[in-house]
């Protein structure tokens, strides 16, 4: 005699395995996960799987809209996975220096918002050891950043101040 076991779904499709039956219920219950894009660290995209290491090599995921969101944070939870720095949808980027996936477009914004500041003090430290910054120095220090003025400053013999900065 020979014993075969079979895996029903919820809507009464049948499998082999218990994997292709837990897949296939994730994506008929939410079919928005099939339009989440994965990209591995080899830059392949590749179709969304409820293998135990399937995160282990993405890093990065592309949520495209407010359905999509909710079907990968339904899909994941069940699955046991949890991404609680995904929280909305957007573009996001695992980094290995932080263990944890970022939102590229917050990313951006916070650096966008540090150059500003390292521009300002620029400016200052330009004010400061006695540089005129009319409008040429003002559009410089736009166009340039601050490790260009600093290296103007230093190429002047001029002081430079430390300023914080990413470390990323």
């Amino acid at each position: 005699m020979t014993e075969v076991t079979k895996y029903i779904a919820d809507d009464g499709a049948v499998f082999d395995t218990a994997l292709e039956c837990k897949e296939y219920e994730a994506a008929f219950i939410n079919p928005e996960m099939k339009n989440v894009t994965f990209i591995t660290s080899e830059h392949k995209e590749v179709v969304f799987s409820s293998h135990d290491d399937f995160f282990t090599n993405i890093n990065k995921i592309i949520i495209h809209n407010q359905k999509e969101y909710n079907a990968f944070k339904t899909v994941t939870e069940f699955y046991g996975w949890y991404f609680n720095e995904i929280d909305q949808p957007g573009t996001w980027v695992y980094l290995d220096k932080l263990d944890k996936f970022i939102n590229v477009d917050e990313f951006i914004e916070d650096i966008v918002a540090q150059i500003k500041w390292e521009r300002d003090i620029a400016m200052r430290t330009l004010a400061d050891i006695g540089i005129p910054f009319g409008h040429e120095y003002k559009d410089i220090t736009y166009k340039m950043g601050i490790n260009s003025i600093a290296k103007l400053l230093n190429e002047g013999n001029a002081r430079v101040i430390q300023t914080g900065g990413w470390d990323i």
